[in-house]
């Protein structure tokens, strides 16, 4: 009941502070609180009601759902996390294997495009030089 008096003193004022007297003001601000307190009797006894009346199977499914979670998380192995985290670190370690292949491969052939532009301009010049003579 405490939230209901804040409430309708923070929205009392924000709402009519300096649109009407004072009295009026408080007048109104006993009537909301009035309202929203015979409401809360009300539909405090209906949610109660309405939280006993829960059928009894929807009880036991969700307690069995618990159950079953709360099995999982303590019959989880720890050596099935061992083996996963291997075979991962193996395939990152093959993945990177490959990697340092293929860079090894494009260094080569990097060298040997090198080479060849070089024999190539070497080829030219000497073309060039027997042109002009």
């Amino acid at each position: 009941m405490t939230s209901q008096i804040v409430d309708t003193i923070i929205f009392t004022l924000i709402a009519f502070a300096g649109t009407m007297p004072w009295v009026e003001v408080f007048i109104m601000m006993g009537t909301m609180y009035l309202l929203k307190f015979i409401i809360a009797l009300c539909d405090t006894g209906f949610l109660y009601l309405a939280k006993r009346i829960t059928p009894n199977d929807l009880k036991t499914k969700q307690s069995f759902e618990k159950q079953a979670l709360l099995d999982f998380n303590h019959n989880v192995d720890s050596k099935d996390f061992q083996v996963n985290k291997d075979k991962i670190c193996q395939e990152k370690d093959e993945v990177n294997k490959d990697n340092t292949e293929n860079e090894i491969q494009e260094v080569v052939q990097t060298k040997e495009n090198i080479k060849d532009n070089e024999n190539i301009d070497k080829h030219n010049s000497e073309d060039n030089k027997n042109i002009k003579n």
